[in-house]
């Protein structure tokens, strides 16, 4: 019988009508098909991870003069970056703003991902002047300069994402709590 049930299906139903009850268990954001994704956060600590290893990189590269091995490292970064901040764009902060009601947070949220859009636009200036005109000895001290004022705005920005943003990104059901 049990091969009978698996060629024509009987096991197959019952695993589409778990499939579909694990499906309708999701919780979407008001308005919209973003669900809560109960990894999102983990997701984003890992890419700040590597966003923090991609920059240690262009740091070590700048320090030992290895301008080949920068320039590569300077793409690196900007490439994680770019995606990091276009899947925060579409899942965190669209996520939020329905789900949050209270005001003061909606205008948190709002300035954050203002600033976040400055950081990156200034980042993917940073990086393309600097391979448009290329990093040498003539120039390297302020690229370090320029760097070192990039490096302490991120490790800011990571730590205020980790530590307040992130936190509100909770299942729809219990905004409803708060």
């Amino acid at each position: 019988m049990a091969l009978f049930s698996k060629l024509f299906g009987g096991r197959g139903q019952h695993a589409t009508a778990g499939a579909a009850t694990a499906r309708s268990e999701k919780q979407y954001a008001p308005g919209t098909q973003l669900a809560y994704d109960d990894q999102l956060i983990k997701r984003f600590t890992g890419h700040h991870r590597t966003l923090l290893a991609h920059f240690n990189g262009i740091v070590q590269a700048g320090e030992g003069r290895r301008y080949d091995e920068l320039a590569l490292a300077l793409k690196q970064f900007l490439n994680v970056l770019e995606q990091h901040i276009l899947e925060e764009n579409l899942r965190l902060y669209i996520y939020l703003e329905k789900c949050i009601n209270d005001e003061d947070h909606k205008q948190m949220i709002r300035e954050m991902k203002q600033e976040m859009g400055r950081i990156g636009q200034s980042v993917r200036l940073f990086v393309r002047h600097h391979l448009e005109f290329g990093i040498n000895d003539q120039n390297i001290g302020k690229f370090r300069h320029e760097l070192k004022d990039i490096g302490a705005a991120l490790v800011d920005r990571i730590r205020r994402e980790e530590d307040g943003l992130y936190t509100l990104y909770l299942p729809p059901s219990n905004y409803q709590l708060l």
